[in-house]
């Protein structure tokens, strides 16, 4: 299960991802929907089958597996455009070795030690200080404040990141700048509405989605 998790799930999102950027709205909304409705269909039925919640984990990725035809598809299109083929390079500009490797790697290491430093460390502070118990509780507050922002983030990126892309292209420093400012001219605005809702609907949010217990 890890493994075909760790094979699909960045392969689904590159495919599906792509797609989107490269303005094929049809073909990034199937793709989109497709491990929802193919998970939704093979969990349940491997779960009764076979009585082991391992099974239900396993529809799940079965959908993001067949997800990956995106890929394929966002490849195929690339191939198929001139304008992409004669961007390409002739000779490989830059060889596999360890160095190469780490010379790409070495950036994301330090965002991924930030980001766990950001999102993950405070759990096992507060669990010398506090206890399991407050963990569990605050993990539960932070994410009722936390997942309808991802939410938000998301949905704005799929509507909004080809347009922001096409203002980029071919733009020299000054067009750039356009182009993030009317970024942030549409996001900005959307995400105090999201939190205002959110510290102002926080009781009824909990209510909804964590039930009396």
């Amino acid at each position: 299960l890890a493994g075909l998790y760790i094979l699909s799930s960045p392969f689904s999102a590159i495919g599906t991802t792509g797609l989107n950027l490269l303005n094929q709205r049809v073909k990034f909304i199937f793709f989109s929907n497709l491990p929802i409705w193919v998970a939704l269909a093979l969990s349940p039925m491997l779960f009764i089958q076979f009585k082991d919640p391992a099974f239900w984990i396993l529809g799940q990725y079965i959908g993001l597996t067949v997800t990956c035809i995106s890929c394929w598809i966002l490849w195929r299109y690339l191939s198929a455009t001139t304008s992409v083929v004669s961007l390409m390079p002739q000779r490989r500009a830059l060889p596999f070795s360890m160095s190469a490797v780490f010379s790409f790697a070495y950036a994301q290491i330090i965002v991924s030690v930030l980001w766990w430093m950001q999102s993950q460390s405070y759990k096992f502070i507060l669990d010398k200080i506090q206890g399991a118990a407050n963990v569990g509780l605050f993990v539960v507050g932070y994410s009722l404040a936390a997942t309808p922002i991802a939410m938000y983030e998301a949905l704005f990126g799929q509507f909004y990141e080809p347009v922001f892309y096409g203002e980029l292209k071919g733009q020299n420093l000054e067009g750039q700048a356009k182009a993030w400012n009317n970024y942030a001219r549409a996001y900005l605005p959307g995400l105090v509405v999201v939190g205002t809702y959110i510290a102002a609907g926080a009781p009824f949010l909990a209510h909804v989605l964590l039930g009396e217990k």
